[in-house]
């Protein structure tokens, strides 16, 4: 069986999360898989059918999934009788994210195996806050080499991975993503002051003194909103609001208002997210 996990990650939880899926791959079912895992920005869609599982991976954005994800999605071939997992990382609640975003993978004729969200720093919140914090402390603290939630999700894959071998199809194991009626009734509202908030903050990146036009940034916006015009970085309006560019910015020179001025930045759960070089070391191996 070839297994192919995706993921969106902007500020590296999500990253993580798909390494420890990988990792336990690995280790449960080296001999019997290949697990080959690629962010959606260096992958081409071309090379998706010659795996028989995914595993899609992406952050929470008000109860839902990033629009680049969803751009992802759209850009998809025919996966009829390939299976699915949906996984998410979120700071409070997923609400119906995995439901919409399936919704969108329906045309496919891929078939929804599970989906899972496991929380973790909402990143966020953290660029607002100093390093001495409690709440960036804890998140410093975690211990992330155990994910409870995720190895009891894990205790099911070897009857899905058995059942496979013998008959060549995911369907007796075909779920229909969750759906929660609090999202289905409430959640509209959710979304549209996401929205507002998202429009506002969008208008208040800037670039301080400590700048050096390294163009790190320029490079790995996942939607190429960020530019070098007239020797100064400028921010467009295409913005997702991933908050990459604040806390991968070496010299933290990039700058939401003035809230995040002097404040924390995050590297990832273990501190070595880095998705320039990740990106160019998937692109390799793809290759």
């Amino acid at each position: 069986m070839r297994i192919l996990i995706l993921y969106f990650s902007g500020t590296g939880n999500t990253e993580y999360i798909s390494r420890y899926i990988q990792n336990h791959l690995y280790t449960s079912f080296l001999s019997d898989l290949q697990v080959d895992r690629f962010s959606i920005e260096s992958f081409s869609v071309d090379n998706i059918q010659q795996y028989d599982l995914i595993f899609l991976g992406f952050p929470i954005y008000a109860l839902d999934a990033p629009k680049n994800v969803y751009e992802f999605v759209r850009k998809l071939p025919n996966l009829k009788n390939k299976g699915i997992f949906l996984f998410a990382t979120m700071g409070i609640i997923a609400g119906n994210a995995f439901y919409r975003l399936y919704s969108s993978l329906k045309s496919t004729e891929i078939i929804h195996l599970g989906s899972f969200a496991i929380k973790m720093p909402g990143t966020d919140g953290l660029a607002m806050l100093k390093s001495t914090s409690r709440y960036v402390r804890k998140a410093q603290s975690r211990n992330y080499s155990k994910i409870t939630k995720l190895d009891k999700y894990f205790e099911t894959l070897p009857q899905i991975f058995e059942t496979f071998e013998k008959e060549h199809s995911f369907i007796s194991f075909a779920v229909k993503p969750p759906r929660y009626i609090i999202d289905t009734l409430f959640g509209w509202m959710f979304r549209m002051l996401y929205k507002l908030m998202e429009g506002s903050i969008k208008k208040q990146f800037w670039v301080d003194d400590n700048c050096t036009k390294c163009q790190l940034c320029v490079k790995q916006c996942p939607v190429n909103n960020i530019r070098l015009e007239a020797d100064r970085i400028t921010f467009g309006t295409d913005c997702i609001v991933c908050l990459r560019c604040i806390h991968q910015c070496p010299t933290e020179s990039i700058q939401i208002g003035k809230s995040t001025i002097g404040k924390f930045r995050w590297h990832g759960p273990l501190g070595d997210f880095h998705p320039l070089s990740n990106k160019n070391k998937e692109k390799k191996e793809s290759n």
